[in-house]
């Protein structure tokens, strides 16, 4: 498989580069990433004592994921760059119609598929937690099926109250979801900043936490692998800059559509332990 880097990215985002967390000091920054290019959709949504903004393309890639809390008036960002390729692919970004303040669509085409994506920001399971569900739908027009690989990559810098990366990897054992935390072992007196996703439909599902950076093929020997993880219990031993990547093999026969769902699971939370996380 060839990896395609994002050739649109050139106008830098430094003030995103690390947003301070609920009002605490700003950390040293890592080198800013840039903001995509093209129209975007402010996906916005208030739900109890918290307001999430994600700013996403008509691809599905953000990089803004900004969290305010309502009573104190603090800010964290829980996303540094985010996307969603099929077949490796970073295209220009296409046209959206926004449906309102929580969603929006958008088509293109791309490996010889049309794909249809609606992008929809709801309230999540857990107190002060959100879920942006995206649903592309691959179209082939074509007269022969096409096989493509669909790739989900999050990287978001969660910090410690020290403003140390923490990024705690944590792979739930048989579930479907994949979790970054800025605890690493979170405790009902202390809230909790994570970010999850899953990524659902065509097979050979494939998922890690890595060290941080670089959107590639999550081979079968690292599949289900946790950076940091020395005892193989799926969760982070220590704190350091990490991302995670989930992998589908899709195939669309000729004249047919197939629905692949990615989902992201956004919250601030005071957490009992890991185990209040979804995992199916």
């Amino acid at each position: 498989m060839r990896i395609l880097r994002p050739a649109l990215l050139t106008a830098c985002l430094a003030a995103l580069a690390c947003v301070p967390a609920l009002g605490q000091a700003e950390p040293k920054a890592k080198p800013a990433m840039a903001k995509p290019t093209g129209p975007t959709a402010l996906l916005s949504l208030a739900k109890d004592s918290t307001q999430l903004t994600v700013e996403v393309n008509g691809q599905g890639v953000y990089y803004a994921a900004q969290l305010d809390d309502l009573a104190t008036g603090g800010s964290a960002s829980l996303s540094y760059r985010s996307q969603l390729l099929v077949n490796w692919e970073y295209l220009e970004a296409p046209e959206l119609t926004i449906l309102g303040a929580t969603s929006a669509k958008s088509r293109y085409s791309t490996a010889g598929l049309d794909v249809e994506l609606k992008q929809t920001l709801s309230a999540g399971p857990l107190t002060d937690s959100y879920l942006l569900n995206q649903r592309y739908t691959l179209s082939n027009p074509g007269t022969e099926a096409i096989t493509v690989p669909v790739s989900r990559y999050q990287d978001s810098d969660l910090f410690t109250g020290a403003w140390e990366w923490t990024d705690a990897g944590y792979m739930p054992a048989k579930g479907k979801w994949t979790y970054l935390l800025s605890e690493l072992s979170p405790q009902s007196s202390t809230v909790t900043n994570y970010v999850g996703i899953s990524l659902s439909g065509g097979t050979e599902g494939r998922r890690v936490v890595r060290d941080c950076c670089g959107q590639t093929e999550v081979t079968a020997e690292e599949n289900g692998l946790v950076s940091g993880d020395a005892d193989g219990d799926g969760t982070s031993d220590y704190g350091n800059d990490r991302a995670m990547t989930q992998q589908r093999l899709v195939t669309v026969p000729a004249g047919q559509r197939v629905t692949i769902t990615a989902q992201t699971l956004f919250g601030h939370t005071a957490l009992s332990s890991r185990a209040d996380l979804p995992t199916k």
